[in-house]
C-alpha cells in the first residue's frame, strides 16, 4: 500500500471511531494499518514531530510566507537566494546568526506547497515594485522587533532584537 495522505488518514480514524475496524477502515481509505494504529494511538505525524527543530517558528513562517505571497502579488516572485536572506534576517532578530542549511529554502517549499518563488533571476525587475516590496518587507521585520521588544519587556529577560 503507498504513502496515504492526511486527508485520508483522518478519514480513515473517524472511521475506526464510529465503530468500524482498523482493518476495514485501513484498506477502505488506502491507509497502512500500521500508520492508522500508530495515529489512533497519538503518534504525531512526521511534520509536526519535527516542528519543534524547524529553525523558523511557525508564525515566522506564516510572516515569510506573507512576504513571499505579496512580492508574488505584485507580480515580483522572490528567489531561492532572496527568500534565505529575508529568513536570515528575521532569525537574527531572535539572537539567532547560525547559518541556514543549504537546502533550507527547498524544505520550507515543501512544508508550505502553496508558496511558489522563483528558482532563478530571470531579468530586470521593475524598481518602483521593488521598493514597494522591500517597504512591505521592513514593514515585517519591524513588526517583529517590536513584538520581540513586547516580550523582552513582559519576561524582563536580556532578549535582544
Amino acid at each position: 500500500m503507498g504513502k496515504a495522505n492526511e486527508a485520508d488518514i483522518q478519514n480513515a480514524i473517524q472511521s475506526v471511531k464510529s465503530g468500524v475496524s482498523v482493518t476495514s477502515s485501513a484498506t477502505r481509505w488506502g491507509v497502512p494499518r500500521s500508520t492508522l494504529r500508530h495515529r489512533l494511538k497519538g503518534t504525531k505525524t512526521h511534520a509536526a514531530a519535527a516542528e519543534s527543530q524547524q529553525r523558523l517558528s511557525k508564525q515566522l513562517e506564516v510572516q515569510l510566507g506573507g512576504w513571499i505571497t505579496t512580492m508574488t502579488a505584485i507580480n515580483e516572485p522572490p528567489t531561492h537566494k532572496q527568500v534565505r536572506e529575508v529568513a536570515t534576517q528575521l532569525l537574527a532578530l531572535q539572537g539567532d546568526l547560525r547559518p541556514l542549511g543549504k537546502n533550507w529554502v527547498i524544505t520550507f517549499l515543501r512544508r508550505n506547497p502553496h508558496i511558489k518563488i522563483m528558482k532563478e533571476s530571470t531579468g530586470l525587475l521593475d524598481e518602483s515594485a521593488v521598493n514597494g516590496a522591500m517597504d512591505e518587507t521592513n514593514g515585517c521585520i519591524a513588526t517583529l522587533k517590536g513584538s520581540l521588544d513586547r516580550i523582552a519587556q513582559y519576561v524582563g529577560s536580556d532578549i535582544q532584537p
